[in-house]
């Protein structure tokens, strides 16, 4: 999402904004992720990888989420009609699709103990589980490939 909004910065000859704001969003990441380690050292858990992925999530988040703010609030990206059901719409489908490669998973020490050939396979079912469920929702909820092109054909 950022390599998509700061463009809208660079084609009007602003750098210093998305640069401030990606400083901003990087010293939260990283408050984010020394509080975690805090964290799991007074509690003795072991949140490790887990940590680390979950701030580097909301650093990228954070980031996209100000430069998103900044260029509504300049009149730059002004969403077209349609865009709020499109995005519950994909809300949905992701949901699907995380719920089901939850379930499907199962537990950790099930993969570690598994032979490389049933992890693999095992892999296969839960991603195509999971890209049926989140196509699957995006039907159910009434997106067709139609709504995807672009409708304005100016003269």
């Amino acid at each position: 999402m950022i390599k998509v909004l700061v463009p809208g910065f660079y084609a009007r000859q602003e750098t210093r904004a998305p640069m401030r704001i990606a400083i901003i969003a990087l010293v939260s990441g990283m408050a984010l992720s020394l509080t975690l380690y805090a964290i799991a050292r007074a509690t003795g858990s072991q949140i490790g990888h887990a940590g680390l992925a979950l701030s580097t999530s909301f650093t990228a988040s954070l980031n996209a989420a100000m430069l998103w703010r900044r260029l509504r609030r300049d009149g730059v990206f002004v969403p077209e009609k349609g865009w709020s059901p499109f995005l519950l719409r994909l809300i949905a489908a992701n949901l699907a699709m995380a719920v089901v490669a939850l379930v499907l998973c199962g537990p950790t020490a099930s993969w570690i103990s598994a032979p490389v050939t049933q992890r693999i396979v095992k892999l296969v079912v839960v991603i195509v589980a999971a890209a049926a469920a989140y196509f699957a929702t995006l039907l159910v909820t009434g997106l067709r490939p139609a709504h995807l092109r672009h409708a304005h054909h100016d003269a």
